[in-house]
């Protein structure tokens, strides 16, 4: 009786140990495909990198200083803050300047 037991959770998938994962061909083989196009797509751009910075850039070369580095970071927040923080500083500490100034 109790071999009929075992066997039963073995085949309701609570056998534990005697479990297997099977893991599907078809899986295998588009993992491989998509691995395989993406290093060739790697592989071209590292091969024509002048052609790929003019299409992203419109420059064959990145332009750039530390304190454009800087700028970036901080000022701008990575490219997340457009600069209107400047502008209540600006309304608070320049209230004696016209609206010329401003």
């Amino acid at each position: 009786a109790s071999s009929s037991s075992a066997q039963k959770s073995w085949r309701s998938g609570r056998g534990g140990a005697m479990m297997f994962a099977f893991v599907s061909p078809l899986e295998i083989v588009n993992q491989t495909v998509v691995l395989i196009v993406v290093v060739v797509i790697v592989a071209m751009m590292i091969r024509h990198w002048d052609k790929v910075m003019v299409a992203v850039t419109g420059d064959d070369r990145l332009h750039g200083t530390v304190l454009d580095l800087i700028y970036f970071l901080f000022f701008q927040c990575c490219g997340t803050c457009t600069g209107d923080w400047t502008r209540s500083w600006t309304r608070r500490c320049c209230c004696c300047c016209g609206d010329k100034i401003r």
